[in-house]
């Protein structure tokens, strides 16, 4: 019989054991652990496991650990890291309160809780959290971590990181070294402590029986609590909420064993986990983000201001909206949803990359906007905005279609607009052959176009039709802007009364009667004489030398520049 390569054998068990750890770390991610905690602990497992640290046989299996919740493998963990002076001591004398988070080869990095443990780290320091009332103080606003080094004898040998939450809602972070000195971030940087990296932020106090205690120290928040800030379940001990609970900022639940929503819920941004299989019906939410939900079913005429049903790492196994569902911003991108529910009232509404083929009628949204969306057809209703471009599938507009805001067709594949259409300002491409009757538009944008007349009961307070083959205008004779530039129109209608005027480059070589530019006007190369009753309020452009004779009350406004 030939004998097994022994180095081939450990190339072989290396490959196994390496396969092994990447898909318990690849569980681990799945429930939302944090990743670079997860690699610490595998690493560290790994390290005890190979130095014999490890008795049971069972125990130096990683599969094992990756059948139990993380928790576990980071007590056990913990359990067999050599421990410092300071946390051997603090076991032998039952202080409490001191947590190890992390460590390298050259420091420990304690969590803080309570007094006695701030007090007994904090020896040999000027800190003035060693003193009862000063820790109470502080604490009441700010969490403490302490760094203590393996090796340094300066005053770099303990460092205390106080964490608060600022005016702003945004953490504050400010480092103290032993002799109280305190210490941005940047300031650490430059002297290459190498410090673990942790990744930590304010932990939300609750008022409970008259004392503000930190969130993730307590098992259970009584009913009606109020949390200003921020409230993520994942790390603390709770495993059920209060009805009546109300967060001003977010609840996240992804990484947290929360099964159930409580009744009366109140929170400005909730982010539920696979966990949560229903949404109460009295639920009050502004911002509802189901990114990492699975088929969670959710309320009849549910409201919020935005539902997130996507993220670039993650999709929703959602594949219905309930029915009266009202929102301010609704994103479908990505998603599993196939159809609209009835009686859709949705502020912004984006289907653009989503399953969606179809605008029920009964829907209703403010901002429709369909770039690179699936719909072929629109219902005539009103909007306050449409988006179209190239890659929707959109041809052809109702007629009667009503949009508030400006409406640009020029990069869509639409060829012919709807009777009765209406909107504030429409950007005409130049495949619109013909304009129908009826348009309703206060500002018409018509460069460059191959059209060769406007319908006759055309009424705009904005026209530009420069560059176009347009010879006439409508019987209209108001606007606040009117550009004529570079077409074959020869003649104004008298008692014209216009903002700004443009008339450059056509072959009008008269003026009309009573003529009033409000602002400016420019003028062509062909006028050479001014009528006496032409009034203008600001400027006229006009070219050096072209007039023969400049009326009274215009001398000031003549400005030559061509």
């Amino acid at each position: 019989m030939k004998r097994l390569n022994f180095k081939l054998v450990k190339v072989l068990a290396f490959v196994v054991i390496r396969a092994d750890f990447k898909t318990v770390e690849k569980k681990y991610l799945e429930q939302n652990e944090d990743p670079e905690k997860v690699t610490h602990y595998l690493a560290e497992f790994k390290r005890l496991r190979d130095q014999q640290k490890i008795k049971e046989t069972n125990e130096k299996d990683i599969e094992y650990w990756g059948k139990k919740p993380f928790k576990d493998l980071v007590e056990f963990v913990e359990e067999l890291v050599e421990l410092s002076t300071e946390m051997r001591q603090l076991k032998q004398k039952n202080i409490k309160g001191a947590k190890l988070i992390a460590s390298n080869e050259k420091w420990y990095v304690f969590a803080i809780y309570d007094y006695e443990a701030a007090k007994f780290l904090a020896d040999k320091t000027e800190w003035c959290i060693k003193h009862e009332n000063n820790w109470k103080s502080y604490s009441e606003f700010s969490d403490f971590y302490f760094f203590i080094s393996k090796d340094r004898t300066d005053d770099w040998r303990k460092i205390a990181l106080q964490v608060q939450k600022g005016a702003d809602f945004n953490d504050k972070y400010t480092y103290w070294d032993a002799k109280d000195t305190n210490h941005s971030s940047y300031d650490l940087q430059s002297h290459n402590l190498e410090l673990p990296k942790i990744k930590i932020s304010w932990n939300p106090r609750v008022d409970i029986g008259g004392k503000n205690i930190r969130v993730d120290l307590v098992d259970e928040l009584p009913a009606n609590t109020k949390i200003e800030g921020d409230l993520q379940i994942k790390d603390t001990p709770l495993t059920k909420l209060p009805d009546g609970l109300h967060v001003t900022k977010l609840l996240d639940l992804t990484g947290s064993e929360i099964k159930e929503l409580p009744k009366k819920l109140k929170v400005y941004t909730l982010r539920v986990s696979n966990l949560i299989k229903e949404i109460p019906d009295d639920i009050q939410v502004t911002h509802l983000d189901l990114t990492y939900s699975g088929d969670i079913k959710l309320p009849d005429n549910l409201a919020c201001e935005s539902l997130v049903l996507y993220s670039p790492v993650s999709e929703s196994q959602i594949t219905k909206l309930p029915d009266g569902l009202k929102i301010g911003n609704l994103d479908l991108k990505y998603t599993n949803i196939e159809e609209l529910p009835e009686r859709l009232y949705a502020r912004i509404l984006r289907l653009g990359e989503s399953k969606i083929t179809k605008l029920p009628e009964d829907s209703k949204c403010e901002l429709l906007d369909l770039r690179n969306s699936k719909i072929v057809e629109i219902p005539a209703k009103e909007y306050e905005e449409i988006l179209i471009d190239k890659k929707s599938s959109i041809t052809k507009l109702p007629d009667g279609l009503s949009i508030f805001q400006d409406f640009d067709i020029t990069k869509t594949n639409i060829t012919e607009l709807p009777k009765k259409f209406s909107c504030d300002r429409l950007v005409v491409p130049s495949t619109i052959k013909e304009l129908p009757s009826g348009l309703n538009v206060n500002k018409l944008d018509l460069k460059n176009t191959s059209l060769t007349e406007l319908p006759a009961d055309l009424q705009v307070r904005e026209l530009d039709i420069s560059n176009t083959k347009i010879d006439k205008l409508p019987k209209e004779n108001s606007y606040e802007t009117l550009n004529i530039r570079g077409t074959p129109i020869t003649e104004l209608p008298d008692n014209l009364e216009v903002q700004n005027l443009d008339i450059r480059d056509t072959e009008i070589t008269k003026l009309p009667n009573k003529m009033h530019v409000v602002d400016r006007m420019y003028l062509n190369n062909k006028i050479t004489e001014l009528p006496d009753d032409l009034v203008i309020g600001k400027r006229l452009f006009v070219r050096e030398n072209q007039l023969k004779e400049i009326p009274k009350g215009l001398e000031n406004k003549i400005i030559e520049i061509y």
